[in-house]
């Protein structure tokens, strides 16, 4: 937990832990409590902030200290993998422009639209929805975080090198079920409505494997940018199917 934590946020985990291949594969069943942990904190900024403030500056600092609580590691990975796909260059081409520091239109304009539709949701989720989103705020980065492990474990690697093949050198399928496990063991714990716990399911799953298959076409696998894009991705993805089931089924 501690080395998942030190990889996945900024949030001080006090002990030191080695890193090794050994010890990612341990940290990865504990990749959705790292998300849960976010949330939580996202989701006690809105208990208290909420009856003070507009919803619209609630969403915005929702926002900020969700993304910053990242470090900003999953955003870097969406900007990264937008510049690729943009380009629309051959696979090898694409690769190197992942690794290239410098930031292009396509990753500008991507993040742009990610953030600016996640405040839109944040800030329409507010109206839809009561108590419950104390709960979904939580449950949100935890799903996206599961999905996260899952690509980085199941599906084929785009290069022998890098994150994500460092991750898989001694990860098994079992390290994975523990992950998914534990985040709908928790998300089924939470009190909401079984609409909303069959919506996350099916918009988590739906995405996972959507972006499976489009980073297969585009790429011939996965690295560590494309899970963090992922990761983003289903986060904004979550938010706008409950904040559209909301208006729908709820107004």
């Amino acid at each position: 937990m501690i080395l998942a934590l030190s990889f996945l946020t900024v949030i001080p985990a006090g002990k030191r832990v080695d890193w090794s291949t050994a010890s990612a594969r341990r940290s990865l069943p504990f990749f959705p409590l790292t998300g849960a942990c976010i949330g939580g904190i996202g989701a006690l900024f809105y208990l208290l902030a909420s009856p003070w403030l507009p919803p619209a500056v609630t969403a915005f600092f929702l926002l900020v200290i969700m993304a910053g609580l990242s470090g900003g590691l999953h955003l870097d990975g969406w900007m990264d993998v937008s510049d690729a796909v943009g380009s629309r260059q051959e696979k090898e081409k694409k690769m190197k422009i992942m690794k290239d520091p410098h930031v292009g239109s396509f990753a500008v304009l991507s993040v742009v639209f990610l953030l600016g539709g996640r405040f839109l949701f944040l800030y329409e989720a507010q109206g839809l929805f009561t108590w419950e989103l104390f709960f979904l705020l939580i449950c949100i980065p935890m799903l996206a975080r599961v999905s996260m492990a899952c690509l980085l474990s199941l599906a084929p690697l785009a290069s022998h090198q890098g994150l994500a093949a460092w991750f898989r050198t001694e990860i098994e399928k079992k390290d994975v079920l523990a992950a998914v496990f534990l985040a709908f063991l928790l998300l089924f714990l939470f009190p909401l409505s079984f609409e909303l716990t069959f919506l996350l399911c099916i918009t988590v799953t739906g995405g996972y494997v959507l972006a499976y298959f489009f980073f297969k076409r585009h790429f011939g696998g996965v690295n560590g940018d494309m899970a963090g894009a992922l990761s983003e991705g289903t986060e904004t993805l979550l938010w706008m199917t409950l904040v559209t089931f909301g208006y729908f089924a709820m107004v």
